[in-house]
């Protein structure tokens, strides 16, 4: 490799590696879901949790959301429904601008 080669690919990874910084940043400002009249941030422990009070058959709960303050959730299967639902459409948007990036040269 000559240092033009060199350069236009340290270049490239260069880019490439803002780019998944950038959407790392955006998917986490994204992966938010408003319920109940509280902002919560999705992500696994929260599903998790959210659904180990589905299958031991609550029906409600009381959760802080991102900004500490306690949000009644009348209807756990139906939160747990949006939170999966929120959580694919975002990770699916992720993968496909990720994979955008990767094979932009």
């Amino acid at each position: 490799m000559d240092s033009a080669e060199l350069s236009n690919f340290a270049k490239m990874r260069f880019n490439q590696s803002l780019a998944k910084k950038n959407l790392d940043a955006k998917v986490e400002s994204i992966l938010t879901l408003t319920y109940g009249g509280g902002l919560f941030n999705i992500d696994y422990s929260l599903i998790s949790f959210v659904n180990t009070m589905h299958q031991n058959n609550q029906t409600e709960m009381v959760l802080r959301d991102s900004f500490k303050n306690p949000v009644k959730i009348e209807n756990i299967k139906d939160f747990l429904e949006q939170l999966i639902e929120r959580y694919q459409e975002v990770t699916n948007e992720y993968y496909a601008e990720h994979t955008k990036n990767i094979n932009t040269k």
